[in-house]
């Protein structure tokens, strides 16, 4: 065991200077780590389905939020990530031109 003791120091040495991708060897966040993106976007004046985005909003929690208007001219507030990945498309007056009317037939 007193071997042990004395090889401790020069393993963990070892083990860091392998491992590059460890946040003790390169003094920086792990590059596998899973984190979203910490950089600020500007969405003003892009286009995501029917909605405009106008300006950013208040944040909802700790996600970013953006004023939106609709092509029927209704305003709306949305998540980056739900405007991003198509989730939301609109401010849901394409649910009662395409979808409602199949539940409200005579």
């Amino acid at each position: 065991m007193n071997w042990l003791r004395q090889m401790k120091p020069m393993l963990v040495m070892w083990y860091l200077q392998q491992n590059t991708h460890s946040v003790a060897a390169t003094g920086e966040r792990a590059k596998y780590s899973m984190r979203h993106s910490t950089k600020k976007l500007d969405l003003t004046g892009e286009k995501y389905g029917r909605l405009t985005v106008l300006t950013p909003a208040e944040n909802i929690g700790r996600r970013t939020a953006w004023l939106c208007r609709c092509e029927c001219g209704k305003e709306t507030v949305v998540l980056t990530s739900r405007l991003r990945s198509g989730h939301t498309k609109s401010c849901g007056c394409a649910f009662q031109h395409t979808v409602r009317p199949a539940y409200c037939r005579p």
